[in-house]
């Protein structure tokens, strides 16, 4: 499979601005570097879209969940060309009351 185009959506977008706003409360460089690693799982994912699992548990719906290191989880889906980010979770949010 070739590599796919990353699109966010709205939700994501605001997600990430909320984390990145967060974590430069406390470390302007670490918000940075979090940004930077981010937008780097979003191309590891193009190339490795089937990466994410099924959490039946929080949905029925066709997405995948991907957990990173930093206690985050990127929802997406896959779609003909591309994978459509459609947010970016806390460990602390409760995914099943966002589906």
């Amino acid at each position: 499979m070739s590599k796919l185009t990353v699109i966010t959506t709205a939700e994501a977008q605001a997600d990430i601005s909320g984390i990145v706003e967060y974590i430069r409360t406390d470390n302007k460089k670490s918000a940075y570097e979090f940004a930077k690693n981010l937008k780097k799982i979003f191309i590891y994912l193009s190339e490795f879209p089937k990466m994410g699992r099924k959490r039946p548990e929080y949905t029925d719906e066709d997405v995948l969940f991907f957990t990173i290191k930093w206690g985050y989880t990127i929802v997406y889906n896959i779609q003909a060309d591309k994978i459509c980010i459609l947010r970016v979770l806390s460990e602390y949010q409760d995914c099943s009351l966002l589906f």
